[in-house]
């Protein structure tokens, strides 16, 4: 009998064929985010609804899928990208302006034009309510690590990590500063925070 090895979780061979659309909709139906997509819209209350909660989380889903290292570059994929804006739900928006043209009794001209993805602003509010739902992102997450035990033989077994050396060039550790002031450089469970709170702070 031909022996196949096990798939590892981490080989990528194996969704190869898939577009990135695909894949990214494959995340989308694989994430328990019920819990978190009600405490958004509770954050959210009556405010104005022009860009639903599920779109905003799908596309931050979305930026990591597409490597996009800061909100200005997600956006700039949005206005582009109509089958991106369509897979995370957003619609577009019609809005009147005025402009500097004039009809013939002298009264400036209003003109509609779209809204495609939301303003930058938009996203920056999404974002602050976002890391205040630290307990639903963690059930989350531990949701789904208890699926890879439960699903995937020899999960968790054998694990690594990598990290960054970031050379501090003080003389020595000073004993008075504390803080973020001091130039020492983090371990133990510091270390461990930083790394993991590494992706929310590049937004």
């Amino acid at each position: 009998m031909k022996i196949i090895t096990q798939i590892s979780i981490f080989d990528d061979t194996q969704n190869e064929n898939l577009g990135d659309l695909e894949r990214l909709q494959k995340v989308f139906d694989n994430l328990p985010d019920e819990k978190l997509i009600q405490k958004l819209k509770e954050k959210r209350g009556k405010g104005r609804n022009e860009w639903p909660v599920e779109a905003m989380w799908n596309s931050f889903i979305a930026s990591f899928i597409f490597d996009h290292d800061s909100v200005a570059s997600l956006l700039r994929e949005l206005n582009r990208n109509s089958q991106l804006r369509i897979i995370c739900g957003f619609q577009p928006h019609i809005y009147s302006v005025l402009t500097d043209k004039k009809d013939k009794y002298g009264k400036k001209i209003r003109e509609s034009r779209y809204k495609l993805a939301p303003t930058a602003s938009a996203y920056t509010n999404f974002l602050n309510n976002l890391k205040e739902c630290e307990d639903e992102l963690r059930e989350m997450f531990d949701a789904l690590v208890k699926y890879m035990y439960e699903n995937l033989n020899g999960f968790g077994e054998i694990i690594a990590s990598d990290g960054k050396a970031i050379q501090s060039y003080a003389r020595r550790i000073s004993e008075k500063n504390s803080g973020n002031r001091g130039e020492g450089m983090p371990t133990g469970a510091k270390r461990a925070t930083q790394q993991l709170n590494l992706t929310v702070k590049k937004w």
